[in-house]
């Protein structure tokens, strides 16, 4: 008889039966569930303890890890780690030989990676953990590129708050992340066809936040009185709620930046200070607010431009010196403070701005 009882007793499982099983839960994905941070310093780089899925196989890193970077005599190199599968090495029952991490360098750009199908026939996959440059100095920039799975898969709500820790943190209620951007980049691109949650608690997040390239389901973040550097929000569609949002802008040059066809749902009171802009809509993007929008002291309160649609309640603030500036752009506004600006309205290219009950006739 040609059937293999794979998970009855007194069968054997292999590490492909194994896999299969995982490639179907995780659905191909590879990126750390737990821990693996990592830092560098001079010559090395260093990982956290933690637990990693490399296609579709679990890897744990019991303690500090670190990784020597090749020495550089001259000009610039291009690096990527790497956590590198092989399956032509023997393991023992004490020394894993066919796993290891391992540097890619490259003195023109940044090294492709080899990816077997190794389920298949294949032996070697690698999976990249982050890249970097070095000169004689050190390593220079530093990207990480290592996804993490597992937070979106297993909870609807991601916490982040200010007394959370995105080391040991794993997005529950009892052990919530520290930073909104590591709970972004925590939840996979794909979010497969669910509603996720990032539960933002009150306090100060310093922090200047991109979201982009999301799809595949709703990513809602629900921001009970808290307050960030900046937000960029790109080619992805967001729904911003819950109490309120400050965006104290630090260096960005505009404060909230909604571009590449993003689209935005804003059910949250925000107030807005500084930049270049305060909002910026631009390129096919569409922001609608149906709560307050408050923003002071900026060149443009408002602007929005190239084949974009913005629709916001109530428009408040003051000190800005343009109010709204709609270029090849349509806004549309319930109402609109009177000291906003030193100029409340412009328009370039065929943009339009319509205010109040108006239907079928721009206010300017």
């Amino acid at each position: 008889m040609a059937i293999q009882g794979i998970t009855f007793s007194k069968q054997l499982v292999s590490s492909n039966d194994d896999a299969h099983i995982y490639k179907l839960l995780l659905n191909g994905r590879s990126g750390k569930t737990k821990g693996c941070t990592m830092t560098f310093g001079g010559d090395d780089i260093y990982i956290s303890n933690g637990y990693f899925f490399i296609a579709n196989r679990l890897v744990k890193i019991t303690s500090l890890e670190t990784v020597s970077t090749p020495i550089v005599s001259t000009g610039t190199t291009y690096n990527r780690l790497v956590f590198e599968i092989d399956l032509t090495k023997t393991n023992t029952d004490k020394l894993f030989e066919q796993g290891y991490f391992k540097i890619l360098s490259s003195t023109s750009d940044y090294p492709e990676i080899t990816q077997e199908d190794i389920e298949n026939g294949g032996n070697i996959y690698q999976m990249p953990f982050a890249r970097f440059t070095k000169t004689v100095a050190g390593i220079g920039t530093f990207e990480s590129e290592l996804e993490s799975i597992g937070i979106a898969q297993d909870n609807a709500i991601v916490y982040v708050r200010t007394s959370g820790n995105d080391a040991s943190g794993d997005g529950s209620e009892s052990y919530p992340l520290r930073t909104i951007q590591h709970a972004i980049d925590s939840i996979p691109k794909n979010l497969g066809n669910k509603a996720i949650s990032i539960n933002v608690g009150s306090g100060t997040y310093a922090e200047d936040l991109k979201i982009s390239g999301f799809y595949g389901g709703m990513l809602r973040i629900n921001f009970n009185n808290a307050t960030i550097n900046s937000l960029t929000i790109s080619d992805t569609n967001v729904t911003l709620a819950g109490t309120n949002l400050t965006i104290a802008k630090s260096t960005s040059l505009t404060s909230a930046d909604i571009n590449n066809g993003a689209n935005v749902i804003c059910q949250v009171p925000i107030t807005i200070t500084g930049g270049f802009a305060g909002l910026q809509v631009n390129n096919g993007s569409r922001f609608i607010a149906t709560q307050d929008v408050t923003i002071n002291t900026a060149l443009y309160a408002l602007l929005a431009e190239h084949a974009s649609i913005v629709y916001i309640y109530n428009l408040k603030g003051s000190g800005s010196d343009t109010g709204v500036l709609a270029d090849s752009a349509f806004i549309i506004l319930n109402s609109i403070a009177a000291n906003i600006a030193t100029t409340q309205y412009a328009t370039e290219s065929g943009g339009r701005i319509y205010t109040g009950a108006q239907t079928n006739i721009p206010k300017y």
